[in-house]
C-alpha cells in the first residue's frame, strides 16, 4: 500500500514471519546532503497514529549523493529545536534495511571480465584508421576463470552492469596487427592499501543490493548521456530475492564466488555495526 503525504511517500509493508505491520515515511536526500531533517510536529504525528494501528514508525532515505538507501527507527533522530536531524552516519549505523527487508551486501574475487575474441581471418579495413571485426565468440570470466554455470552467468551479467565497480578495456592484437580479443575489465578502484586488503581477504564488495537495484533502475529511465527517457519502469518482482538462487552456497564447485553479509543496527552496548556472510 502506498500514500502520499506531504513531503514523503509512505508505505505501509507487513512483515510475513510475525504479521508486524510497518509505517515507513520514504523521502528523498539531495545530492550532495549529509544530513536529513523531519518536523517534530510530524514525526510525533506520526508515532501517534502508529501506535493507535498497533505498528511500527520507519523513516527511509534515499542518499542520491551515494546512491544508498537506510531505513531507521525514529530514535535515530537527534533534537534540534522544532527539526528532528539525522545525518547519514548516523542513518547508517542504524540501518535496519538488511535485517528487516532482506537487503544485504554481496561481495565477490576481482576482476568480473567480460571478453571479446574476434575471427582474425574476417577483419578488414573499413577505411582510415577503421577496421570492421567480426566477433568469433565471447566469455565470461571470474578472477581470470571462464564461467560456464547458466545461473553463474546471469549473475555475473548483473554485477557487470550494475555492481559499480570501474570498467577499463584491454585490447589484444597478432603479430600482423590483427584484433585477437577485446577484455572488458571490471574491477573496484582502490589504492595500494585497498589492493593488499582485497588479495588478503580475497574479495572486494559490490555493496549493497538496494543499492545495485537503484542503479538498474536509473540506468533503463535514461540515455547514456544522462537524459531522462522514461518516468517509471516496471519492476519484476522478486528479482532481487532471485538474483542469487537457493542453494546457491551448497554447491561447492563455483567458478563465480560469492559473499553475502548482512548488516545488524548498531546497539548502544556494540558501539560498532555488525555484519554475517
Amino acid at each position: 500500500m502506498t500514500t502520499q503525504t506531504g513531503n514523503f511517500n509512505r508505505r505501509i509493508i507487513v512483515l510475513s514471519w510475525d504479521g508486524t505491520q510497518l509505517l515507513i515515511e520514504v523521502k528523498n536526500v539531495a545530492p550532495g546532503g549529509l544530513e536529513a531533517k523531519v518536523r517534530a510536529k510530524d514525526m510525533s504525528a506520526a508515532q501517534n497514529y502508529t501506535q493507535a494501528t498497533g505498528g511500527r514508525l520507519l523513516y527511509a532515505h534515499f542518499w542520491s549523493g551515494m546512491g544508498m538507501w537506510t531505513l531507521v527507527d525514529p530514535s535515530a533522530f537527534g533534537l534540534d529545536g522544532s527539526q528532528r536531524r539525522l545525518s547519514f552516519v548516523a542513518a547508517f549505523k542504524a540501518n535496519e534495511m538488511q535485517s528487516l527487508l532482506g537487503d544485504g551486501m554481496l561481495a565477490s574475487e576481482p576482476p568480473l571480465t567480460f571478453s571479446v575474441t574476434m575471427d582474425r581471418e574476417k577483419e578488414k579495413l573499413a577505411g582510415d584508421d577503421w577496421r570492421a571485426l567480426t566477433i568469433g565468440g565471447v566469455e565470461l570470466l571470474s578472477a581470470g576463470r571462464v564461467i560456464t554455470d547458466p545461473d553463474e552467468q546471469k549473475l555475473a551479467w548483473f554485477l557487470l552492469w550494475h555492481g559499480g565497480w570501474a570498467e577499463t578495456t584491454d585490447t589484444h592484437v597478432d603479430d600482423q596487427g590483427r584484433v585477437e580479443r577485446i577484455d572488458f575489465i571490471y574491477q573496484p578502484e582502490t589504492d595500494e592499501d585497498g589492493e593488499r586488503q582485497i588479495a588478503e581477504q580475497e574479495f572486494a564488495f559490490f555493496g549493497p543490493l538496494s543499492k545495485m537495484y537503484t542503479l538498474r533502475f536509473l540506468q533503463s529511465i535514461t540515455t547514456d548521456e544522462g537524459d531522462i527517457r522514461a518516468l517509471r519502469e516496471e519492476p519484476e518482482p522478486a528479482l532481487l530475492a532471485q538474483l542469487v538462487p537457493e542453494g546457491y552456497w551448497a554447491k561447492e564447485d563455483h567458478v563465480l564466488r560469492i559473499w553475502r553479509f548482512r548488516q545488524i543496527p548498531t546497539t548502544e552496548d556494540s558501539g560498532s555495526p555488525h555484519a554475517e556472510n
